[in-house]
Parts: structure tokens; sequence; C-alpha cells
């Protein structure tokens, strides 16, 4: 099942995660003056994965750039609505949610497995 995850309610944020069993830190940076996030993940060493990427409504962060396997899945932002993703409304529960689906997950939902 697909895991929803949360941004701490502040500008500027990092959290640890664990995903298959992997531990990373993601960064949440807003900008206040062009109302946008941008999101950063980093290795449990502190080494960069992806670094300042802006999030968009239904965005999937890393099929661009061939990180899939670098987190063994997907990690994108959810929407509700195409609205753009601005201060109030990314987070958990809300109309712009981030989200990590392993590659087996995504197989399965579209029927390539």
């Amino acid at each position: 099942m697909a895991l929803g995850i949360g941004l701490l309610d502040a500008a500027s944020s990092k959290q640890t995660v664990t995903l298959k069993k992997k531990t990373y830190t993601l960064k949440f940076i807003y900008n206040s003056r062009f109302d946008y996030w941008t999101i950063s993940i980093f290795d449990s060493k502190g080494d960069s994965i992806l670094l300042g990427e802006k999030a968009m409504p239904n965005k999937e962060l890393l099929t661009r750039y061939s990180l899939d396997d670098v987190l063994g899945g997907y990690l994108s932002i959810e929407s509700f609505l195409e609205s753009r993703v601005s201060r109030n409304n990314f987070g958990l529960n809300k109309t712009h949610t981030l989200v990590f689906s392993t590659t087996e997950e995504v197989e399965e939902a579209n029927g390539t497995v």
C-alpha cells in the first residue's frame, strides 16, 4: 500500500523516512515570494539524490532523472485538484500529498505484473 508522507507545518523542515528498509532525509523548503515548495532527498550518508525539485500537482519526482531504482519505487505528489501546490495545501490529508509507492505496487496497479 502506498505510503503518504507528511510535512511539518514549517516553511523549512527536514525529516527522516524509511522506505524499503533504507533511511532517507527529506528536506522541504517553501519559497514565500513565488509561492512554491521544493523537495530535496538525501541518503543515510547525507549524499544528495535529488536537490530542490519543485513540487507540482500530480508530479512523479524521480522518473525524469531515472532515479526510480535508487529508492526502489516512485515518489510522487498525488493531487485531488489541479491547483497550485502552495503553503497550506501540501501534506497529509490536504489537496496535495507526497506519496511513496514501491515498484511492485505500481506494476500491479498498471497490470504489468
